[in-house]
């Protein structure tokens, strides 16, 4: 996001005829829209973009990229729109407003749907019940390796939702989907997350990310002291490398530990300066 490499392995092919295929078994499922927002992501768009090519449309807005990214997102994508950058809800929800599907999945650019997932999806939206939502599980790769694999915390997000039914909050940064009526799970298959590019490209973002959310912070009147980053930077160390299994995948959990820990760091020592400057 215009705030601002890991070796990747393509997503397997997807077998198209095998996963629409479906439909003709079990009847016409509900379309579907797959949207993404971008800034400058042409060198993993494309494996984004690849993994869901069974979709009924895909949806791109991208916020002015310089590294041609428009241009590999319409060799896949039905509508391409580029427009200004407005944070990172109000963007996704202008990209839900693009969808014309019945259903919507929230994709970013640096994850891709397995083959798997895709052909869940086709047999769970055949027979949705009262659900108009689900939740996905992910897997996250970081520095080359999945993390988290043999940690008791499986990731989830709710990713998968009905267009009429949902809406994205309009928060700057750490933006969620929220939904009118009851949300589900699909077990089979997940969205592999692929972090960051390398460590320098972690540092960038994460520069970005804490200067937009300590600036939130302050909007909503929370307030920090010199002491408080210290102590929230042990607990978010604490809380990866303990509760969340980081100490089972040895030193890139240790790695990415500390980059956590920092993450708080940097946030609350942000916020800190800006409670000193409004004084």
């Amino acid at each position: 996001m215009p705030c601002d490499v890991t070796a990747r392995t393509r997503n397997d092919d997807l077998n198209m005829s095998e996963v629409r295929g479906q439909r003709s078994e079990t009847g016409s499922r509900p379309t579907i829209s797959v949207i993404i927002i971008t800034f400058n992501e042409a060198d993993r768009l494309e494996s984004a973009l690849d993994s869901v090519r069974w979709a009924d449309e895909i949806v791109v807005l991208d916020s002015g990229s310089t590294d041609g990214t428009p241009d590999v997102a319409r060799r896949y994508a039905e509508r391409v729109v580029v427009g200004d950058w407005h944070g990172f809800g109000p963007q996704k929800q202008r990209a839900l407003e693009l969808a014309t599907g019945e259903w919507v999945l929230s994709l970013d650019a640096d994850e891709e749907v397995e083959p798997a997932l895709a052909r869940s999806i086709e047999a769970k939206l055949n027979d949705a019940g009262s659900s108009v939502g689900f939740e996905l599980e992910f897997r996250t790769f970081y520095l080359g390796r999945p993390i988290g694999a043999r940690a008791w915390r499986r990731e989830r997000h709710l990713r998968l939702f009905r267009r009429d039914r949902a809406r994205f909050g309009p928060s700057v940064v750490h933006e969620r989907v929220v939904v009118d009526g009851p949300v589900g799970r699909i077990e089979s298959g997940v969205i592999r997350h692929y972090t960051y590019r390398d460590l320098s490209h972690q540092i960038e973002k994460m520069n970005c990310y804490s200067t937009l959310a300590a600036r939130q912070l302050a909007e909503e009147g929370r307030r920090s002291g010199p002491l408080k980053p210290f102590f929230l930077a042990a607990a978010r160390f604490l809380h990866h490398y303990i509760l969340r299994g980081g100490v089972l995948d040895g030193r890139v959990g240790l790695i990415r530990s500390a980059f956590g820990a920092m993450d708080a760091f940097l946030k609350y020592a942000k916020l800190w300066e800006i409670t000193r400057r409004s004084r």
